[in-house]
């Protein structure tokens, strides 16, 4: 898989497909494209995912710099336009979300549908001063990690595989514990969000106790116009837990909208 050559640090992506209709997807905090893994065998023929490591996750460079969701959405940028992907379907997972709207605020243009899964709300993240200390927690501590990981995919039997999150998850770079939690709750995106135009779906895991379905409502009525669909059984992660109903939602939505566009 390839690697973009960036100043000050190298991205790590993957691309699964070969259609013409391009997907880019972004991952959650202390995650990396291991999270999507479940989705490349729903990936429908005339689609192409193109999924990055965010700086300091997975194969990218571990930097210091740049951890602030308005750098991520840049960084998307910096791929698209690698790739030269003048339009494109925009999936984020979480944290991925939260980024995935903002650049939906910032260029708009180049996003044919946004689809905000488990999302960050758009109002920000709530973190009071025993969250920052939880994220100190797992920083520290292997096990009540690996306790935060299994919380995030409560479904999920194959235990090699969260095994392998947990690993991912551990070497992350500190900023990721430290810098994120801080930039996810100081970004409030709400308003922005309320004029949003591009199609968007909302999917989330009804049994979510990452970012529970009650505190998704004040986005979900800001952006009145998205599509909203919950899963049953279904924590933190659809596209691990639930992924043949997941995938069967998420690509009729860019059926129906490529229907609208007549493409």
């Amino acid at each position: 898989m390839p690697f973009l050559n960036l100043p000050g640090w190298d991205m790590y992506y993957e691309e699964h497909g070969k259609g013409p209709r391009n997907i880019v997807a972004i991952h959650g905090n202390l995650a990396s494209t291991r999270w999507w893994r479940y989705l490349w065998p729903y990936v429908q023929q005339e689609y192409r995912v193109i999924a990055m490591d965010l700086r300091g996750c997975g194969q990218s460079s571990r930097v210091s710099e740049g951890y602030q969701i308005s750098q991520f959405a840049k960084d998307i940028d910096v791929l698209a336009q690698a790739l030269q992907l003048e339009q494109f379907h925009l999936l984020g997972h979480s944290m991925g979300g939260q980024i995935a709207l903002a650049y939906t605020i910032a260029y708009p243009h180049k996003v044919q549908t946004l689809t905000l899964l488990d999302s960050i709300p758009a109002g920000g993240l709530d973190l009071s001063d025993e969250g920052r200390q939880v994220f100190g927690k797992l920083q520290q501590d292997k096990e009540f990690l690996r306790q935060a990981i299994l919380s995030c995919v409560p479904y999920v039997e194959n235990q090699d595989f969260v095994t392998e999150l947990w690993e991912d998850a551990f070497g992350c770079a500190p900023e990721i514990y430290f810098r994120n939690p801080e930039t996810m709750h100081e970004t409030v995106l709400l308003g922005e969000a309320e004029k949003l135009t591009t199609p968007t779906l909302l999917l989330h895991g009804r049994e979510d106790s990452i970012i529970p379905v009650a505190a998704m409502q004040e986005t979900i009525r800001a952006m009145s116009r998205a599509r909203v669909a919950f899963l049953e059984n279904c924590g933190h992660s659809p596209f691990i837990e639930k992924p043949h109903t997941a995938a069967g939602i998420y690509f009729q939505f860019l059926e129906d909208h490529n229907c609208k566009e007549g493409k």
